[in-house]
């Protein structure tokens, strides 16, 4: 855990101290295969050693009951099923702020949000950057396959199937592609669902498409207007790992037409 963490200030960097880096590595190469890294964070942080362990939990800040929670996981009696609401990024400041952005000028009273809507996944996906942990990202002790979208007016469902031998819960993500004239970012998270499958059994996942989801900020209206035309669907398990892809087509007035 990093010691500059706290309330009221930003860290300054995304590093964790030195001493528990040289301690993960050590960890790691005395048994690479079964070595698992327990990280306490605010937020994003560098993992150099997570590619030299079988895998990383980040349990964020968990509080009291930490240790037994981790037990639970590390020791099979319950599975992980939390998912990354965040980008782990593989360097410090990968999107490339200026100062201008971060923390801005004359003592942060003049910030520029020349990024506009490239923030956080946004921008991994608009520059074709593959992150080191990716926005949505999360193992389980168990397989998921994805089939069978399909589209029906604008409610979409999937099948999941869990294809190992523990039972287990998958986070089935909707991302959007809009029409290009309306200069969205790509993959926007439009929706997700928790759903709980048996080994060996499968599940339906569906997600029903609100106005507002394939809508824009009118800066003259001040209000969200449907934005016309094909928007390409993507589901997956995370904003990296997208699964199946279609496409729906949507009215001026929000409706799907065929």
């Amino acid at each position: 855990m990093n010691p500059n963490s706290g309330e009221g200030s930003d860290r300054s960097n995304l590093d964790l101290p030195s001493d528990q880096l040289d301690l993960a590595h050590a960890a790691a190469l005395g048994n690479p295969s079964k070595s698992v890294a327990l990280v306490i964070a605010p937020g994003p942080t560098l993992m150099p050693f997570a590619d030299s362990t079988a895998a990383v939990m980040l349990m964020f800040m968990p509080g009291q009951e930490e240790g037994a929670a981790f037990a639970n996981l590390i020791f099979g009696a319950s599975s992980p099923s939390g998912r990354l609401p965040i980008t782990i990024p593989n360097k410090e400041n990968e999107v490339g702020f200026t100062q201008k952005q971060y923390p801005g000028l004359n003592d942060a009273t003049l910030v520029e949000y020349t990024e506009q809507l490239e923030v956080g996944y946004r921008w991994y996906n608009a520059h074709s950057v593959k992150p080191h942990f990716a926005f949505g990202h999360g193992l389980a002790y168990t397989s998921f396959d994805y089939s069978e979208l399909a589209v029906d007016g604008r409610q979409i469902s999937v099948k999941v199937s869990n294809i190992g031998i523990r039972d287990g819960v998958e986070v089935v993500q909707l991302y959007l592609d809009y029409p290009a004239e309306a200069g969205e970012p790509p993959l926007q998270l439009r929706g997700f669902q928790r759903v709980a499958v048996k080994a060996g059994q499968a599940a339906k996942v569906e997600f029903d498409l609100a106005d507002k989801a394939v809508s824009i900020w009118d800066v003259d209206r001040h209000a969200y207007q449907v934005v016309p035309g094909s928007f390409v669907i993507f589901v997956g398990a995370s904003s990296q790992d997208i699964r199946l892809k279609g496409e729906i087509k949507i009215s001026k007035y929000g409706a799907a037409v065929v």
